[in-house]
């Protein structure tokens, strides 16, 4: 798939009863023609021993795979059933796409922290079809964005701290992953500074945390730094007890909020805006509706976010009793995730 499709389009309309046969014809004729060019590449590439010729091959087929999904407009878990289509026909080629079976096996659950080291790493498959499909995945304009955020907020907290320079800088990672927005962050600072940094890193997944404390611990004084596993969904519930500290100089929330619905993400935005000190300031990413990756993601992957645009975080912000003088939305250089910037001024 290009970066400057348009594929990643909102939906236009919702399918209608009358139309499935009709659109499952379709997933069946452009899975049919996806298998029959996945045969011709194999024998041309003389069974993928030619990873440029792979590459542009495979690449150019899904481009037309997907084009013709992506014209059924059928967005979101709307398009569950019409995939499985797909996969039940071509599933034997794409299956052996690492990151692309990855997705879609957790699209049942929120753990995408192995995708997202496997990404930042920009780790691939043995298998040379395998690797073609990971190859093919990294380089995706959502991927690439996904990359980007680690270097954009850890820009944004050396931006601020170094503004401050405060004897203490609590950093709250809030859905922390593997934690390389700090690890980028403590890589742009001396020793000497990165004593007066306080980290804490809150996820859901025991091994997203471990994978964190091992690209930290270098940087990091363990002293200095808190790994929290927690229910990240459950966290923002009035019965849940405090136990994130209240006094965060910079929040960082890079993706919980695209697995959030419209009735939980102010809730939880509002629990995150009391974690900050005064003058404290917090960073939610959000991809957009814009993503030219998201039928890929969602026809082969099964990946299925809560896309928001501008005007969508700023009613979160507002329904969550942020005043809007202190909040601002922007977007990354890729036009793909935008960030709500929120500061406490009290």
């Amino acid at each position: 798939m290009s970066r400057r499709s348009d594929y990643g389009q909102p939906p236009s309309r919702e399918p209608g009863h009358e139309s499935v046969y009709d659109m499952i014809c379709v997933v069946r004729e452009a899975a049919q023609r996806l298998v029959r060019e996945m045969k011709r590449a194999e024998a041309w590439t003389s069974g993928w021993s030619d990873r440029r010729l792979s590459g542009a091959l495979v690449e150019t087929a899904l481009r037309r795979c997907l084009a013709t999904l992506a014209s059924l407009q059928c967005w979101g878990r709307d398009n569950e059933m019409l995939s499985h289509e797909l996969w039940r026909i071509a599933g034997k080629w794409l299956e052996r796409g690492w990151l692309q079976s990855l997705t879609r096996d957790n699209s049942h659950q929120f753990d995408d922290s192995e995708l997202l080291t496997r990404l930042t790493d920009q780790t691939v498959s043995t298998d040379p079809l395998g690797r073609t499909f990971d190859e093919y995945f990294i380089k995706q304009s959502g991927s690439l964005a996904i990359r980007n955020r680690s270097e954009l907020l850890a820009s944004e907290i050396s931006r601020s701290y170094l503004r401050r320079q405060p004897a203490e800088f609590h950093i709250l990672s809030f859905g922390s992953g593997p934690g390389g927005e700090v690890h980028h962050f403590l890589q742009q600072l001396s020793s000497a500074r990165r004593g007066a940094v306080r980290l804490t890193l809150v996820d859901h997944s025991s091994q997203a945390l471990q994978n964190a404390r091992l690209r930290l611990h270098t940087h990091a004084q363990l002293a200095n730094l808190v790994l929290e596993q927690e229910n990240l969904f459950r966290m923002s519930e009035p019965s849940h007890p405090e136990s994130v500290s209240l006094d965060t100089d910079f929040l960082i929330c890079p993706g919980l909020f695209d697995y959030l619905s419209e009735a939980a993400a102010p809730q939880m935005l509002s629990y995150l805006y009391r974690r900050l000190a005064p003058r404290g300031r917090m960073l939610v990413g959000n991809f957009s509706p814009h993503n030219p990756t998201r039928a890929y993601w969602e026809w082969i992957g099964n990946w299925y976010l809560n896309y928001r645009d501008e005007s969508s975080l700023q009613q979160i912000a507002a329904a969550a009793g942020i005043p809007e003088s202190q909040t601002r939305v922007f977007a990354d250089s890729f036009g793909v995730i935008l960030y709500l910037d929120v500061t406490r001024r009290e």
